[in-house]
């Protein structure tokens, strides 16, 4: 009766046991080489971690995201409220924001299974780029989830009779862009309504409305924040558009004429070969530009049996009227991401253009190579916990270590980090305190004086006298600004202990030079 009832729901949802093993496989390839704290934890996500503990800390709402490279302008906060559910659940742990992503991950998965096709989604399984996006929760590559579902209802939405509904969710899709990458958000404000008409689907007046209202609700944080504080984000826009040459060459240093448009083609063609390739091909400089050659090759003597299909008129409209784009507006390589799905979908579409044995036999390859791609990312994460500080498991252990050694006195932590802003150790302290209640440290920051994240409600231990400083010092290149650093935190102190926590992470522990 048990295997009857679960049989049925998950023929009511659509999902066969065909999906079930590739979502399983979805996860094992992002989620086993990361698992136990190895994920990526620097400098972006540890101040989205900060920004949604706060939320919660001093129950205070977020009404804007993260910073854009425009100044005075910020991506919306809708990811901080998708991530802060499995944040609260684990404790704010930051691998909870890593999962919310592998769980939109596999939502979006099952769209692509159920509505674009079976091909499709196993591609983006085993995608090296896709796999990449989803073992981090950096903002920029979230706009990969957005731009599916635009492909999505673009590949549904009927000529004759447009979808109210579907109308409405491709409205609210490219709100959702701006939340994760504004850059991408802006071109599909553009995109979405040339490509509705290329392809002569017109909106009645009343689904015209219905979809600027689906677009403007996504703005409902920033236009609060908006009208508290004089329009800053508004005074921003209109100082870029004012001021376009020098306010662009601060977001991209790009060139121009046709060493712009060899730019361009470069990113698109570098975010290309990691969307539909397994394993990396960026060791080696010949095998992509074979890999371009051939598939240029097989697509100009396949092109008249797939170019009908109006799914690939609408990547080929895309992926054109974006490049056409980001000729002028600036362009980073990170922006591209978005794209990915689109170029697995083409090179999908493609494949089936052949006898079913050609794609099976891809399926075999492919299967075969994301095999031998997991257990290549198990040695390197493993090894970056050896001797890369871009891990959030050194990072941990660094500041297990720092307690440790003050054997349960007072003491002050400072923290070298090559970005500069410490947000990673600044939140770890604060996660260590929610979670296990570790005592603050008297003081934490970069440096003595300098302000912490949280500037207005910092947290931090009793107002006594550090019994000694610990620094947490993390490798760089660049020797004459940790000098400065180093001379300036230990002014009036002596080194009394150090501690290697793993190759690119030390730790110092001082006291007065005046102490007995």
């Amino acid at each position: 009766m048990k295997s009857k009832f679960r049989s049925l729901r998950i023929k009511e949802l659509n999902v066969d046991k065909g999906f079930l093993f590739l979502g399983l496989w979805f996860l094992i390839l992002r989620l086993l080489p990361i698992w136990m704290d190895k994920f990526p934890f620097n400098y972006d996500n540890a101040k989205d971690s900060l920004a949604i503990m706060q939320m919660w800390t001093f129950r205070k709402p977020a009404l804007l995201g993260a910073v854009t490279s425009m100044e005075g302008l910020y991506n919306g906060p809708l990811w901080y409220y998708i991530f802060f559910p499995l944040n609260l659940i684990l404790n704010f742990h930051p691998i909870a924001s890593v999962l919310t992503v592998n769980l939109v991950g596999i939502i979006t998965l099952w769209l692509v299974w159920r509505y674009i096709g079976k091909f499709e989604a196993f591609m983006m399984t085993v995608s090296l780029s896709v796999i990449t996006i989803m073992q981090t929760a950096w903002y920029p590559y979230l706009t990969f989830f957005p731009v599916t579902w635009v492909y999505i209802i673009f590949t549904k939405l009927n000529k004759k009779k447009p979808s109210t509904l579907l109308l409405m969710l491709l409205a609210i899709s490219v709100s959702t862009m701006f939340h994760a990458q504004i850059a991408i958000g802006v071109l599909f404000v553009v995109l979405v309504p040339v490509i509705l008409l290329l392809n002569m689907i017109v909106p009645s007046k009343k689904q015209a409305v219905l979809m600027i209202v689906g677009f403007l609700l996504g703005f409902m944080p920033q236009l609060i924040f908006e009208f508290r504080h004089d329009f800053l984000q508004t005074r921003s826009v209109y100082r870029f558009i004012r001021n376009f040459g020098s306010e662009a060459a601060e977001i991209g240093q790009n060139v121009k004429g046709l060493g712009r448009v060899l730019e361009v083609l470069k990113y698109y063609s570098n975010n290309f070969i990691g969307s539909i390739t397994p394993y990396p091909l960026s060791a080696n400089k010949i095998l992509p530009a074979i890999f371009i050659l051939v598939f240029v090759y097989i697509t100009i003597k396949r092109f008249d049996t797939f170019r009908k299909e109006k799914s690939v008129k609408v990547i080929i409209q895309i992926i054109l009227g974006s490049m056409i784009l980001h000729l002028i507006l600036p362009v980073k390589f990170y922006y591209l991401i978005a794209y990915t799905p689109l170029w697995i979908f083409l090179f999908s579409k493609l494949i089936k253009t052949y006898p079913k044995a050609v794609k099976t036999f891809v399926v075999f390859i492919f299967v075969g190579i994301s095999i031998f791609h997991l257990r290549t990312m198990l040695i390197n994460y493993n090894n970056l916990s050896k001797e890369s500080r871009i891990l959030f498991e050194p990072k941990l252990k660094a500041v297990r270590e720092v307690y440790g050694l003050s054997v349960g006195e007072a003491f002050s932590s400072y923290h070298y980090v090559p970005e500069l802003y410490d947000y990673t150790y600044q939140f770890i302290y604060q996660y260590l305190s929610a979670s296990e209640g570790k005592r603050f440290p008297v003081d934490y920051a970069y440096a003595p004086n300098v302000p912490p994240y949280m500037i207005t409600k910092k947290l931090k231990g009793d107002n006594v006298q550090p019994s000694f400083t610990m620094l947490i010092v993390e490798e760089d290149e660049r020797w004459e600004l940790y000098d400065r650093w180093f001379n300036d935190v230990t002014q009036g102190k002596k080194v009394v202990q150090t501690c290697k926590v793993n190759g690119q992470i030390d730790l110092y522990k001082l006291v007065d030079e005046n102490l007995n």
